[in-house]
């Protein structure tokens, strides 16, 4: 894919695991006239509530308005752009939660990043998670919004003690669970480095060794992205997967 002065090549892929019924989880990956791009994953919450509306919602608003943008020439308006998703998102999705008992408490956690030819801009919610590779090192970009998470930051666990704690999966923050929502937005320079974005049901499954070994491989990103799943699931397929990956030429 080359349009505008951003030159690269995406994939994505979404899979049901080795133990779920459904799959809740929800992927994009769009790039606009200008070249500018923007990856997406979505972890639906509620199960018989219907995560994976929530996450399908939140999907569907965020690439409707994507397609309607105009260029980011800066990352200021970026950021405007992600907040803006979110709030549209989140109202829609905290709206049909009340039509039906069936879709009460349902939400979605989500990572978003828009990747320009000179920063980027992530926004999250949630326990998805925004990784990049930069000069063959594994960075995690986004912050968890968890309990563990909540513990280190308050200085009662180590960081060693946080894949451990007993309620790491209960989140503190989510798409659609609030009337307002409430998310990290960061903005950063961008020189290039592979992004890649996932759901829990992938980390928990490859261990950040095995992921930066195969990003940093000669594979194409298609078969990446497939490695970093059938990998997933040959651990456990424990939940369902979700995984984007941008690599720039």
């Amino acid at each position: 894919m080359k349009k505008g002065n951003l030159s690269g090549n995406f994939a994505e892929k979404i899979d049901i695991g080795k133990v779920r019924k459904t799959n809740e989880d929800r992927s994009l990956a769009v790039v606009d006239p200008y070249g500018d791009v923007m990856l997406v994953v979505c972890d639906g919450m509620g199960g018989e509530n219907k995560g994976d509306l929530a996450a399908s919602l939140a999907i569907e608003t965020i690439d409707e308005l994507f397609r309607k943008v105009r260029r980011f020439k800066t990352a200021l308006s970026a950021k405007r752009f992600i907040k803006k998703c979110f709030k549209i998102a989140n109202k829609i999705i905290f709206n049909e939660s009340n039509t039906r008992e069936v879709y009460k408490n349902m939400g979605t956690c989500i990572s978003a990043t828009i990747i320009t030819e000179f920063f980027m801009v992530t926004g999250q919610m949630g326990d998805t998670r925004i990784y990049k590779l930069e000069n063959g090192r594994l960075e995690q970009m986004t912050t968890d919004h968890n309990l563990a998470m909540r513990e280190f930051r308050m200085g009662n666990i180590t960081k060693d003690e946080i894949k451990t704690y007993k309620n790491r999966h209960v989140l503190t923050n989510a798409l659609g669970i609030h009337k307002v929502a409430a998310s990290d937005i960061e903005e950063y320079e961008y020189h290039g480095e592979s992004i890649f974005v996932c759901s829990d049901g992938l980390y928990n499954n490859v261990s950040e060794i095995e992921l930066e070994s195969i990003l940093k491989g000669n594979d194409s990103t298609s078969q990446k992205v497939n490695e970093l799943i059938n990998l997933a699931n040959a651990n456990g397929g424990s939940d369902n997967i979700a995984a984007v990956l941008w690599e720039c030429k």
